[in-house]
């Protein structure tokens, strides 16, 4: 009888501590009403939710799913910036996650219900602790920068995305696989980089990965802005077809060397701007625009080879370059045509024509 006694007393001594431990668990969790506030959405049909100056510093926020009798449907524009919590738990009620709605927080994971429609633009932007994310499978839209600069490692984009803004998974230097579900009819993932479904505009090459080549499958037909912007580890890029180079798309590979390109139709502004590690570029044969900073403080530069059909040098196309030599395929007249705006080359350039002449321009 002795042992059944203590056996019951020790039962009963583990179940009230279990039990303490979840009321205590409760109690971190709850967040006191007076800590949120609610603006009603346009349609007056529900609220959108954000923090005031009565909630106070919280390790956990639970956001609920109803206000005053009507559903909480999103988290307002910037409504928990800069916040210190580190898990939040959204309810299903929650459609939007507004513009910058958790950036700066110290959130480290975050799981997106299905009830969510818009993940707009930053709204997890510069969330520095943030590795992992889980999107739920009703999302149809990925803003611009929405999760630029987290930590995450990998992110899967579910099938109901038919919208991703640019950008977003920029300065997420550990992020090494970008997947998508196979049955999203407008992305599509090959080896972990995000392309279009018909693999034509390479999106985005996670910056976190770590093989130093790459080769553009000759079915790229745009390389999208920023697609491999601040990718360290590359140090070879060959482009197998005839693509478009949008907008900085290389920008910043530090570490890139060699970079063929013969098909390669047009390039834009800044595409290869503060590729420091660059020596050598031969201008595709196609291109007959040289856009602003285009090989801006690409320092280690010394040669570039042009072709004649180059009929414009924009501002600042080798800003910042030093002595570099132009090899020209044209005579020193032909060079002599070619528009070249304020500042297009630097003092010192060497121009070496097809006629042998050899020029230093002075601007």
């Amino acid at each position: 009888m002795m042992n059944k006694t203590k056996v019951l007393v020790s039962l009963t001594i583990v179940f009230l501590l279990i039990l303490s431990l979840c009321c205590s668990a409760c109690t971190e969790l709850a967040l006191p009403t007076q800590g949120l506030g609610y603006v009603l959405s346009e349609d007056g049909e529900g609220y959108f939710v954000k923090r005031t100056f009565e909630m106070g510093q919280v390790n956990h926020l639970v956001i609920p799913s109803r206000h005053e009798g009507l559903p909480v449907v999103g988290i307002a524009m910037r409504g928990f910036v800069g916040c210190s919590f580190r898990s939040v738990l959204l309810p299903n009620s929650i459609k939007y996650i507004d513009l910058g709605a958790f950036a700066g927080c110290s959130l480290a994971s975050i799981t997106i219900p299905n009830s969510v429609q818009l993940i707009d633009s930053h709204a997890f932007d510069g969330c520095s602790n943030l590795r992992n994310v889980k999107i739920g499978r009703n999302v149809a839209t990925i803003g611009e920068r929405a999760f630029a600069d987290t930590a995450i490692r990998e992110i899967k984009i579910p099938a109901s995305v038919t919208k991703i803004g640019q950008r977003p998974f920029w300065g997420c230097n550990d992020l090494k696989n970008i997947n998508v579900a196979s049955q999203n009819k407008n992305y599509k993932s090959i080896d972990g980089v995000l392309f279009s479904k018909d693999e034509t505009v390479l999106i985005e090459y996670p910056m976190g990965r770590t093989e130093t080549t790459y080769e553009v499958s000759s079915k790229v037909l745009k390389i999208d802005r920023y697609a491999f912007a601040n990718c360290y580890n590359l140090t070879s890029i060959n482009i197998k077809g005839m693509a478009s180079l949008e907008g900085s798309a290389f920008y910043n590979c530090r570490n890139l060397v060699t970079v063929t390109m013969p098909l390669v139709q047009s390039i834009s502004q800044e595409v290869f701007a503060d590729c420091i590690s660059l020596t050598t570029v031969t201008i595709p044969l196609a291109v007959t625009v040289i856009p602003r900073d285009a090989f801006a403080r690409c320092n280690s530069l010394q040669t570039v080879y042009m072709e004649k059909i180059v009929r414009w040098i924009c501002d600042y196309a080798f800003f910042g370059c030093g002595r570099i030599q132009i090899v020209y395929s044209g005579t020193m007249e032909e060079w002599d045509a070619i528009r070249k705006e304020s500042e297009a080359i630097w003092d010192g350039t060497i121009i070496v024509c097809s006629d042998g002449t050899i020029q230093f321009d002075k601007w």
